[in-house]
């Protein structure tokens, strides 16, 4: 009875590694799928390089000049806290009246997505609902 039961034992381990070892069925997912997967796998891979807590960014305003250094940024969200799994990040120029005449650009952001922003010196830059990795832009493509 016991190598009855160890010969069943070792036969469902062997099928249940087997089954596990197969991996994810990517020609059975549809494009929007794929693309979803894609997003986690890049911010779980990118979240797992820079580990460096000193280039996270919470939610909060951060005035350029005061809070942040004026420059060129990416920041890539690594989690969206709202209902809908967005978050928001805004950017705005603050003019001579105060923030009543702000000129202001924003963006839903999800986790995964990759935003690329100037902040100029006195500028504020928004993140509500989200968090990321903030670096400064490697722009060498651009012209000086």
């Amino acid at each position: 009875m016991k190598k009855f039961l160890a010969v069943v034992l070792g036969l469902f381990v062997l099928f249940a590694v087997a089954a596990l070892g197969e991996g994810i069925d990517l020609s059975r997912m549809t494009l929007d799928e794929l693309v979803e997967l894609n997003q986690k796998i890049e911010t779980e891979i990118y979240a797992r390089v820079n580990t460096d807590s000193k280039d996270m960014i919470y939610p909060g305003e951060y005035i350029a000049g005061v809070d942040i250094k004026p420059g060129q940024y990416e920041f890539h969200c690594t989690e969206a806290e709202a209902v809908d799994q967005q978050g928001y990040i805004g950017i705005a120029r603050i003019s001579d009246k105060g923030r009543e005449e702000a000129v202001s650009w924003s963006y839903y952001i999800s986790a995964g997505d990759i935003f690329m922003f100037t902040l100029d010196e006195g500028m504020l830059l928004g993140i509500n609902y989200c968090s990321g990795i903030l670096q400064p832009a490697d722009r060498n493509w651009a012209p000086e």
